[in-house]
């Protein structure tokens, strides 16, 4: 079984557990947007070589 992302429960969990699911979601959310900046970046390149 991989790793999945439990949801919180109702009763709420230790500070421990909840931060460390958040800073891991926190790190995806910053991955995706140095992915979206790499693209950016790649297809201002590909642009700006179409002018040479």
């Amino acid at each position: 079984m991989g790793y999945t992302c439990v949801p919180f429960n109702e009763e709420g969990e230790s500070y421990g557990s909840n931060f460390k699911r958040w800073r891991h979601l926190h790190w995806h959310i910053r991955l995706q947007q140095q992915q979206a900046e790499l693209l950016m970046m790649s297809q201002r390149i590909q642009a700006g070589a179409g002018f040479l």
